[in-house]
Parts: C-alpha cells; structure tokens; sequence
C-alpha cells in the first residue's frame, strides 16, 4: 500500500548507462529551464513515470530504461531561442528537429578496453491543442518538433516539484529540483501515448517503472 503522505525529496541511484546519462541530461536539463517560471516546462516521458513511481513508493516492477529526457513546453517558450541557446551553453548540439545531445566521457564503461563515448540527450515537445497532434511543429529555425496529447492539461494544471539527489555510477551525486505532471496529467499522457502509438503501429507500449535504485527521502518538516 503508498503511503499516505507523498515523498517530495527522491535518491535515484543508477544501475546502468541509460540511468547514468539520464540523470545528466537531467541535470542539465534544471540548469537550463531553472529561470522558467511555474508553468513554462514540466518532465515527462519515462522519467516522469520513474519520479511519480517513486513519489509514492509504488515499487519498481515493470521496468523501462529512459536514457532520454523528455521536457514539454508551452509554445510560447520556444517562439524564441533562449532555452536551445542555454542548452548549447551546457555543450548541447542539435542532432534531429527537437533532439539535442551532449557528448559524455566520463560514464565508467569500458568497451574492449577502453572509453566508449555516450550521449546525453534531451528532447523537446510541445502540446497539442486540437485530436490532431503534428510530428513537425516548426518554429522558426531553431526547432522542429512533435506536438503531445496531453501536454496542455498538463502544464495548466497543479505541477509537482520535487527535489532529486541522482547518483550517477561513478558515485557523484546531482542535487537538482525539477518540475513533474501531477498524478492525473500523468496518467492522461500516458493513456494518450499509448492509444497513439496503438493506433499508428499495431501494438500497446507498457508504463515502464524503473529499475534503478530508488530511496525516497521524507518530507521536510
């Protein structure tokens, strides 16, 4: 049974190079929207399922890896530049329309014996406001996008901050606050994610919780 109270400060300690390079992006990614006001940005994807999961200490049977950092934004925050220009700051390059990456050479994984580069990568996405959502939302020359159902109930309701200590698998540990969907967003984006994908290719995707090691800290009294 959750306990009655939910968790607003989570320890998340990767077992694998998909937590390790997400926890980066993450942690890039509050650097980069830390001067957004509430309401300008929420996490979602598999990391907002990893957080809301742990938020309530709901266990960690069903399992994804989420190496990507998904973040949704009004589509005012992306009529300018701003945000892709502080994510190139970080060391961010664009690979795809709403994709961007950085490069890590600091993951503790050898291949034949030696580095083997990884990625951080942060994609993202805007809401869609009609049944119709596009997968080339453009604007301007800094971002092509995909619109999500979902998103805009999201972001006008009620976020959930939480403050996150991520430990990375070389043993550092990133202190970082970031902004997630509540419960019920949560679920109607997860819901709309899985009938479009469903309809589009033939299959039912499953809510992914994570395996990762997962402590949650009380709440601060």
């Amino acid at each position: 049974m959750a306990p009655a109270t939910p968790l607003d400060r989570l320890l998340l300690v990767a077992t694998s190079v998909a937590d390790d390079v997400g926890y980066v992006a993450l942690s890039d990614l509050s650097q980069a929207v830390g001067s957004e006001p509430p309401g300008n940005y929420c996490v979602i994807g598999g990391h907002m399922v990893t957080a809301l999961v742990a938020r309530w200490q709901l266990g960690s049977d069903l399992y994804r890896e989420t190496g990507d950092t998904d973040v949704g934004v009004p589509p005012v925050v992306v009529q300018k530049a701003d945000l892709i220009q502080r994510l190139t700051d970080l060391g961010y390059t664009r690979q795809a329309g709403n994709r961007f990456a950085r490069t890590m050479r600091d993951v503790p994984v050898r291949l034949e014996g030696r580095q083997v580069p990884r990625e951080a990568v942060i994609d993202i996405l805007v809401p869609a406001f009609t049944s119709r959502a596009r997968r080339n939302r453009r604007f301007g020359d800094h971002l092509v996008t995909t619109e999500v159902p979902g998103l805009a109930t999201a972001l006008t309701r009620p976020l959930v901050k939480m403050s996150l200590e991520l430990q990375r698998l070389k043993g550092e540990v990133l202190d970082i606050e970031l902004v997630f969907p509540d419960e019920v967003s949560a679920l109607v984006l997860k819901s709309l994610a899985t009938a479009v994908r469903s309809k589009s290719h033939g299959y039912r995707r499953h809510l992914a919780l994570p395996r990762s090691g997962v402590c949650g800290r009380q709440n601060a009294r």
